[in-house]
Parts: structure tokens; C-alpha cells; sequence
């Protein structure tokens, strides 16, 4: 019969009451934070140097890819929030949403958080939001990521069918996601992954459940959508940009074409530029593993100099 020493139960347990502590860790505890008139919602997971996450549109911070946040989590304390009125946080009810005003929301969260300079990323429309507040505020960041980003404009690059597409209020998560891998068995995998890791995250609590989006918060995003396609400033500003950048896309992006993160990182001084040639507006997904590590090369070597 097999026997277990007192120290070996001992052990046991202590070992199987550290992984349920670990493992209540790896939940995503939602909190708000005040910004003027409104709260926005945010998590954290990971420890270092915070890396705040700015999310695109008809996005919340539950549809980052957990696999992503995982790797990200290994090396940095990473940030992710709701714009507002997006899942958690709150909005106004007289409020038209743009893009500047969301880079004045983030401006007062980061410190809001005890933040005084961050690592930036934003995604597809985040990367306007990020891009402004680089503009605005330079002093806050160390290091800029822009992932599928456009420079708005008569230089932004898009399809017509594809733009409408997205900003419709009728179209449907499925199709939405859709947009975002290629038409490709590569491509229809990741997003087969991508919704199998989404779907277990959220049931786990390892990210939240804020997938509900008002249709006035998509009209509004899309209003500031409009805007920020009609307008030059960011673009011509750009070599004005003197913080460390990494500008990246998927080389089969139907959202923001290669062109556009060509178009960014040809314009801003010393940007790293990368391109995953699989991969469509989704890459931060499809790429996870291989982009996280590019994205601490960069960190480590843009901060250490």
C-alpha cells in the first residue's frame, strides 16, 4: 500500500492551497477609476513596468486575446480599460465621443493610477487615441505602440464596402470577426483559436464580462471615426513624435491596410516598423507569441539606452 508521510501531506496541501491562490490571482478584478465626469473600468495582470492598453473600435477590454495579455503579463504590469461608454465605463448623456477627447480620458487615467510615465499600446482606432496623447503629452510615455493603425486623412488607405461593414450598427459579431483574420485556412484557425481562448478566459474570469456595447456608443465611436478620417493633423505632426516607436500591421489587413502602418512609421522619426505576412487587423492575436516578444525587445532596448 502506498504511504504518505505527515510532511509529504503537509506539502501537499500547502502546494495545493498556492496554486488556488494563484489561480484566484489570475482573475481579473474590474475596478474604476474617476475621470471628470465619468468612470472608466479597467484590470491588470502581470507585475513590472505598466503597459497600458488602448482598444479599437466597438471594442471593450475583455476582447484582447488572453493569450496576448498572458505573455505580456511576463514581463510587464499590463493595463486594460474601457473607453468610455464602452462595456464598464461610464459616459455622459450629452457627449459627442472623439478621438481627442478619449486621448484627454486616458491622459487623466494614467496618472490617475499613481502613473507618472507608461508604455503605450493602442489597436486599430486606439492608435489614434495613442498617437494623439504622444502628441499632447510625451512626457507620460516611454515607449509607443501602434498595432494596425491608419493616418487618417487623404494619406489613410481603406475600402469603402469594408469600412461600412464595420461601422454598421447591424453587423453581426460573427461578421465582424471576419474582418479581422484573412479568408484563409490560416486565418479562419486563428480566429477559431482566438474565440476558443476568448470564450474559456471570460468563463474562467481570467477576463471580464463587459461585452455589452450600446448602439449610441457605437454611433459615437463612429462619429468620432468620421472625424478622425476627415482630419490632417495627426499625420502632419507625426515627425514631431520623438518617443520611441514600434509601428506594426498584418501585411492582409482588410481593415487598415499595410499602407497605412507603412505610411505611420516612414513618417515618425527612428519608429521600428514590423509586418506579419499571414496575418490580417487581427494580428496581435493571430501573432501573439511572436509579437510579445518583439514588443519586450523593443521596451528593453528603447529603455535601456
Amino acid at each position: 500500500m502506498f504511504k504518505i508521510s505527515s510532511f509529504a501531506l503537509v506539502l501537499g496541501i500547502v502546494l495545493l492551497l498556492g496554486l488556488s491562490s494563484c489561480h484566484k490571482k489570475k482573475r481579473a478584478e474590474v475596478k474604476k477609476q474617476k475621470v471628470k465626469d465619468i468612470e472608466i473600468a479597467y484590470y491588470t495582470h502581470g507585475h513590472g513596468e505598466p503597459l497600458v492598453l488602448i482598444m479599437g473600435f466597438k471594442g471593450t477590454m475583455a476582447m484582447w486575446d488572453p493569450a496576448f495579455i498572458r505573455e505580456l503579463a511576463k514581463h510587464y504590469k499590463v493595463i486594460a480599460f474601457d473607453n468610455r461608454g464602452m462595456g464598464i465605463s461610464s459616459d455622459t448623456k450629452e457627449n459627442n465621443t472623439t478621438i481627442q477627447q478619449m486621448s484627454n480620458d486616458t491622459a487623466e487615467f494614467i496618472p490617475g493610477l499613481g502613473y507618472q510615465k507608461v508604455n503605450l499600446l493602442g489597436w486599430s482606432m486606439g492608435t489614434s487615441i495613442a498617437l494623439q496623447l504622444a502628441l499632447d503629452h510625451p512626457e507620460m510615455l516611454n515607449t509607443l505602440i501602434l498595432c494596425s493603425p491608419n493616418p487618417g486623412g487623404k494619406n489613410h488607405a481603406f475600402n469603402q464596402s469594408v469600412y461600412e461593414k464595420l461601422t454598421s450598427t447591424e453587423t453581426s459579431k460573427e461578421e465582424l470577426l471576419s474582418l479581422m483574420f484573412p479568408d484563409s485556412s490560416e486565418g479562419r484557425r486563428a480566429s477559431d483559436e482566438y474565440t476558443k481562448r476568448f470564450k474559456k478566459a471570460v468563463a474562467n474570469g481570467y477576463l471580464p464580462n463587459d461585452l455589452e456595447v450600446s448602439k449610441q456608443t457605437i454611433e459615437r465611436q463612429s462619429s468620432a471615426l468620421k472625424l478622425r478620417g476627415q482630419d490632417e493633423h495627426l499625420y502632419e505632426k507625426l515627425p514631431s513624435i520623438k518617443v520611441p516607436t514600434l509601428v506594426a500591421g498584418g501585411m492582409m489587413d482588410v481593415i487598415d491596410p499595410p499602407e497605412n502602418t507603412r505610411a505611420i512609421a516612414n513618417r515618425i522619426p527612428y519608429a521600428w516598423a514590423a509586418f506579419f505576412p499571414n496575418s490580417g487587423h487581427g494580428f496581435t492575436s493571430q501573432d501573439h507569441l511572436e509579437f510579445s516578444r518583439l514588443i519586450h525587445i523593443f521596451i528593453e532596448s528603447e529603455t535601456s539606452k
